[in-house]
C-alpha cells in the first residue's frame, strides 16, 4: 500500500471515530433525555435507550463497512440466546468488540470501565442505558459490580462481561477473572460464550488505532457451547479456568497449560 493511500485511509478512520464520538455526545445530551421523557418506568426508559444505542452501533459499523475500513460483526446474526436472562462473555481482541456484540444482541447491560462513565461524550448514555460501572478492581467495587449485575439479571436483562478485564494482548488471550462466572452462579443463569476474531489484526491493544492493515479487516463473532446453569459445578474458579482453556483451544488449537509449558521449555522464544 502506498504511503498516500495509507494516509487517506488513516484520515477516514479518524473521521469515522470522530463521527462516533460526536454521535455519542448527541445521544448522551439530546436523544437520551428526549427518550426518557414521558415515562417514569425505569425499565421502559432503559430499553428505549438500549435500542437507540444498538441502532447507533449498527450505523457506525455500516459507515466503517461503506468506507472499506472494516467489516464488523460477521456471525452476530447467528447468536442464539437462551430463554430468559444470561451472562454473556467474550474475549476482547479489539477496540470495537463491545459495539460488535451490542449491535447484535439487545436487552443487555455491559460492564464498562470507569473512565468511560466519566466521558463527556459517552458517560450519560451509559448511565441512561443501565450499564454497570466496572470499578477500580477493589474488593468493594467488585461486590458492587456483583450486586448491580444480579439486579440487572433479576430485571430480565442480559449482562455482558469481558472476563479479561481489558483488551487481549496482541495475538494472545489474557487471564480470565472469575466475576462473570460467580455472578452467573449466584443468579442461577447460563453463560453464553462468544469468540471474537479480527483478521487481520486491527484496533488491538498496542496498535496505532488509526492505522488500518493493508487488507480490509474482518471482526467475526462465533458462539461457543453454552455453559448451562444446571451444568455449572458451583466452583466459579474451576469454571473460569476451564472456559479459559476452551477459548485458548478454540483460538490457537492448543491447550493453555501445554502452551505455557512449551513457552517455559523454549525460554519464551
Amino acid at each position: 500500500m502506498s504511503a498516500l493511500r495509507q494516509f487517506l485511509i488513516s484520515i477516514l478512520v479518524v473521521g469515522c471515530f470522530a463521527g462516533f464520538y460526536i454521535g455519542s455526545a448527541l445521544l448522551s445530551w439530546l436523544i437520551c433525555p428526549l427518550l426518557a421523557l414521558g415515562t417514569n418506568a425505569g425499565l421502559v426508559r432503559i430499553h428505549r435507550i438500549q435500542r437507540a444505542v444498538q441502532t447507533g452501533f449498527r450505523w457506525f459499523h455500516a459507515a466503517m463497512r461503506g468506507m472499506g475500513l472494516a467489516d464488523v460483526g460477521r456471525g452476530g446474526e447467528a447468536i442464539a440466546l437462551p430463554d430468559g436472562p444470561c451472562v454473556i462473555i467474550a474475549n476482547h481482541p479489539t477496540l470495537i468488540d463491545v459495539t460488535a456484540i451490542l449491535a447484535a444482541v439487545g436487552n443487555t447491560a455491559c460492564v464498562v470501565k470507569p473512565a468511560l462513565f466519566r466521558s463527556f461524550a459517552i458517560g450519560r448514555t451509559l448511565r441512561y442505558a443501565g450499564y454497570i460501572n466496572g470499578g477500580n478492581g477493589s474488593a468493594g467495587d467488585g461486590a458492587m459490580v456483583m450486586r448491580e449485575a444480579e439486579a440487572r439479571l433479576a430485571q430480565g436483562m442480559n449482562v455482558l462481561i469481558f472476563p479479561e478485564g481489558t483488551r487481549s494482548p496482541p495475538g494472545g488471550l489474557g487471564r480470565f477473572r472469575r466475576g462473570a462466572f460467580e455472578i452467573a452462579r449466584r443468579a442461577h443463569v447460563p453463560v453464553v460464550t462468544l469468540l471474537l476474531r479480527s483478521s487481520p489484526e486491527f484496533l488491538t491493544k498496542q496498535a496505532v488505532w488509526y492505522r488500518r492493515p493493508t487488507t480490509v479487516p474482518y471482526l467475526t463473532i462465533e458462539q461457543l457451547p453454552l455453559l448451562d446453569a444446571a451444568g455449572q459445578t458451583g466452583d466459579s474458579r474451576a469454571e473460569t479456568h476451564a472456559v479459559h482453556a476452551h477459548y485458548h483451544q478454540a483460538l490457537f488449537g492448543i491447550d493453555a497449560a501445554v502452551a505455557k509449558r512449551e513457552d517455559l521449555t523454549t525460554g519464551g522464544d
